[in-house]
């Protein structure tokens, strides 16, 4: 389900992106959880571990978002709405994708989209 973006939000999700970045970074290292593999292994062995959530929303508490599941409802929405945004998905195909963002959404992170690129590429997400 779509989380309804504000400007504010796509701003601190921005600002949060580095933080979350390293964090899952070191949760992975250091409880073994391989992040870039299957999403369901990687959330199920996120979700059996208390700490590493913790640790993983300690990241994003700063940027004002209530925990990981907050901040990773934002991430979600977020990356739909850019992957429309940048051209990468046209419109009609992302329409037809569960959680598609609307033309609300989609505008909202096309104004922030110089931003979301340098954020991506700065961790990583985005080859330059």
């Amino acid at each position: 389900m779509p989380v309804a973006l504000t400007d504010d939000i796509v701003t601190r999700f921005i600002a949060a992106l580095p933080d979350f970045v390293a964090a899952s970074d070191a949760v992975a290292a250091r409880y073994g959880i391989e992040m870039m593999g299957e999403p369901e292994v990687a959330c199920a062995t996120l979700a059996a571990n208390p700490q590493a959530i913790a640790e993983m929303s300690a990241s994003v508490a700063p940027h004002g978002f209530g925990g990981i599941g907050d901040f990773l409802g934002v991430f979600a929405t977020v990356t739909r709405a850019f992957l429309v945004a940048a051209g990468i998905v046209p419109p009609a195909q992302a329409a037809a994708l569960p959680g598609a963002p609307d033309d609300a959404t989609v505008a909202l992170v096309a104004a922030h989209l110089p931003e979301i690129l340098a954020a991506m590429m700065s961790v990583g997400m985005l080859a330059p």
